[in-house]
């Protein structure tokens, strides 16, 4: 009578503890921190865009600062594609590479932005650093829970 309860026990055990299913990407603090710093930069572009006199706004005294930042997001989406199981967060790196690239363009074309568009790019732009750092936060939380 002992045996089966004993091997049902151990049964139940066995599976209780031996498997585990993921389903989002192990968590990463470099890239956290990758991201911190990513948002940090592209912040730090606008408020020295600000600061700025509007005739020392044109694009080739930022052009250095807005190569930094797109290859720091690209680094970002080159290190999220070798991650497993993490669709979600290549959507969001895109985005945020899409919009900053249409930004760096618009100012390009146009040479010159106003406190206006600058204010408008530098609130979108966070916008969508945002879910990206939340996203990689979220990791740290499940990872704290599933162990």
């Amino acid at each position: 009578m002992k045996k089966p309860i004993l091997f049902a026990a151990l049964g139940i055990c066995v599976l209780l503890f031996s498997c585990r299913v993921v389903l989002v990407p192990e968590y990463s603090a470099e890239l956290e921190n990758q991201i911190v710093q990513g948002a940090k930069l592209n912040d730090r572009l606008y408020i020295n865009m600000l600061d700025a006199n509007p005739d020392k706004r044109s694009f080739q005294l930022y052009a250095d600062k807005y190569a930094e930042i797109e290859s720091e997001i690209h680094s970002i989406l080159l290190k999220n594609e070798t991650r497993k199981k993490n669709n979600d967060m290549l959507v969001i790196i895109r985005n945020l590479d899409s919009v900053f690239v249409k930004y760096k363009n618009h100012h390009k074309s146009k040479n010159t932005l106003s406190d206006g568009e600058i204010k408008l790019n530098q609130v979108y732009i966070k916008d969508l650093w945002k879910p990206l750092l939340i996203a990689e936060s979220g990791l740290k939380k499940a990872k704290t829970v599933t162990r």
